[in-house]
């Protein structure tokens, strides 16, 4: 996510603040998401699938796509994209992560200044 947001800087319509950050999230969760699908779905059918008179459904995971792509066409291998979307996007972790220290360097510096300044005061 770093390289794509260092990339949004070099377009030059981002700063480094929230929406930079926002975007950066969105597009790095969307393409994650677009290149992960079919192998997770591909993993969750062999995990699940039946045998059937002692022959598995899927040979493997070629076998997986093909049979999805041929039986439930090629949008089926994107099924349930919001969900998984919405949980890799990282934005949240933006929030839970880089925001709060930054909030608690200000707060710290701001309360040193202001310590450095009243020790000041006070030896005069």
């Amino acid at each position: 996510m770093a390289c794509l947001t260092n990339g949004l800087f070099c377009v030059g319509y981002f700063k480094d603040n929230i929406f930079c950050h926002f975007c950066s999230s969105m597009i790095s969760g969307l393409i994650t998401t677009a290149a992960s699908m079919p192998v997770d779905i591909a993993k969750t059918r062999i995990q699940n699938m039946k045998i059937i008179n002692g022959v598995p459904e899927y040979k493997g995971t070629v076998d997986v796509l093909v049979k999805v792509v041929k039986n439930e066409g090629v949008l089926a291998l994107w099924k349930g994209f919001t969900p998984y979307y919405a949980r890799l996007v990282k934005f949240f972790s933006f929030f839970t992560v880089k925001r709060p220290r930054q909030f608690y360097e200000n707060l710290l510096n701001f309360r040193v200044h202001i310590l450095y300044s009243h020790s000041y005061s006070l030896s005069k």
